[in-house]
């Protein structure tokens, strides 16, 4: 059995925005990402030193980067939690707060 292989990959989820530093090392492959947010807070939306981000992966940055904001920039979507996980992240992004969508585990199915 040979590796699977990026290429027979349809879909990578990002689980919260740190992991956006693989679409730096990946640039080619971004229509496999998707970016799910799952924390609100500051401490779910790190940023790096820009000399780290030139140094290690070729990426032109600032002072520093914004995990999310370079994943939402790249992708241009990203899916949220819920209903009410999108009205508050839309409140820390809302630059981007048209590009969120919500999904949920079925609790808004009419019962």
């Amino acid at each position: 059995m040979g590796r699977i292989g990026i290429n027979e990959i349809d879909v990578i989820d990002l689980q919260e925005s740190y992991t956006s530093l693989i679409l730096m090392a990946l640039p080619g492959y971004l229509d496999k990402f998707r970016l799910i947010i799952h924390t609100p807070g500051p401490w779910g939306h790190p940023s790096y030193p820009g000399e780290y981000v030139q140094k290690e992966f070729g990426v032109p940055a600032g002072k520093h980067i914004v995990s999310t904001i370079y994943a939402l920039e790249k992708l241009g979507k990203a899916i949220v939690v819920s209903m009410k996980h999108r009205e508050i992240i839309s409140k820390v992004f809302p630059e981007f707060s048209e590009v969120f969508r919500p999904i949920t585990n079925g609790i808004y199915l009419r019962r």
